[in-house]
């Protein structure tokens, strides 16, 4: 092996790195160990996230140091090891994927740089709000992904999400990736 082919290879193992040591096909070896929350979430009374995270009740903030208690088929329950408190995963055929497929996406190994942010948008995520001239992967830490059945394509100009089950806001994006307005 050549010095170049050899930089090549060490290379696309660090790449790799974060992911060995977990077996996110099946989830199993998610249980019992900490991860951190990848974006905001909201836990309806306390105790359930929705697969469409409806903003309402307590927020399980982006960074959080979560544990995944059980994994299994479409039963995903963790911990969010600050408050202690118990979440249990509501999933639907709606959103598009199993538990562990939105757990793979929704935790992960290391902390989320918040610093690539602009100000305005850091305080938007601690405080779990979206506000006009955010870019799109800002409001993924302070909102959540948009449901996959409202937003088939997160490269569109709009994504939707749901408040809560009856009540839904559009969010309309410009030519910069920047949100525009919001629709209710």
């Amino acid at each position: 092996m050549n010095y170049r082919n050899g930089l090549t290879l060490l290379f696309a193992l660090l790449l790799a790195w974060p992911a060995w040591g977990v077996d996110f096909k099946s989830g199993r070896e998610m249980v019992g160990k900490s991860f951190y929350n990848q974006t905001n979430l909201w836990a309806v009374k306390g105790t359930t996230v929705f697969w469409a995270n409806y903003h309402m009740d307590t927020l399980i903030p982006v960074n959080a140091e979560i544990v995944v208690e059980q994994l299994v088929a479409d039963q995903l329950v963790f911990t969010v090891k600050e408050s202690g408190q118990k979440i249990m995963f509501d999933n639907d055929n709606r959103s598009g994927m199993r538990a562990f497929e939105w757990a793979k996406r929704q935790f992960g190994l290391e902390k989320v740089d918040l610093s690539h942010f602009t100000e305005v948008e850091q305080a938007a995520i601690g405080r779990g709000v979206v506000e006009k001239g955010m870019g799109k992967e800002a409001i993924v830490a302070a909102y959540g992904y948009p449901p996959k059945h409202g937003t088939p394509d997160m490269n569109a100009s709009h994504w939707t999400y749901w408040t809560n089950r009856w009540n839904k806001q559009i969010y309309y994006f410009d030519a910069d990736a920047k949100l525009a307005s919001i629709k209710d």
